[in-house]
């Protein structure tokens, strides 16, 4: 691109009607403590005055298609999560966490009772060998006791 070619994109002035209009939005939207956040997947109102992040959808095809434009050209609907089915799967979420913890420490009191009896096994088996060495030697040189 040479010196004297015009640039691709002009940057608009802040006296711009335009610019003006979006400034008077922008302005709008902090008074009112609403910020809308616009993504491929979905888009979320973030209000204030709401707990919740409220995602907003093209009310005729449901969750599928996050509405994409401001103001929306269609109907949309607004949805957050329900607080008692959040509750409710940190709920399931420790008891399961609970239930792997049980089963975890079921699982290393096995190890240990298997390698407590394959101990007492050894043991025994140790004092059998003994035992019947004892034996060979008591047979073998005759009994002094």
């Amino acid at each position: 691109m040479s010196e004297d070619s015009p640039p691709r994109y002009l940057r608009l002035l802040d006296n711009h009607p335009t610019m003006v209009k979006l400034n008077k939005l922008a302005e709008l939207a902090d008074e009112l403590g609403i910020t809308i956040l616009f993504s491929s997947h979905t888009t979320v109102v973030y209000d204030n005055e709401f707990p919740n992040p409220i995602e907003m959808y093209d009310a005729d095809h449901g969750s599928e298609y996050p509405v994409s434009d401001f103001p929306p050209t269609m109907e949309f609907v607004l949805r957050y999560e329900n607080p008692e089915y959040i509750k409710l799967k940190e709920e399931e979420r420790i008891k399961f966490e609970e239930e792997r913890v049980q089963r975890e420490k079921a699982k290393q009191e096995e190890i240990k009772r298997k390698a407590a009896e394959d101990q007492r096994r050894r043991e025994l088996e140790t004092t059998r060998i003994e035992m019947a060495e004892l034996a060979r030697l008591k047979e073998k040189y005759g009994d002094s006791s």
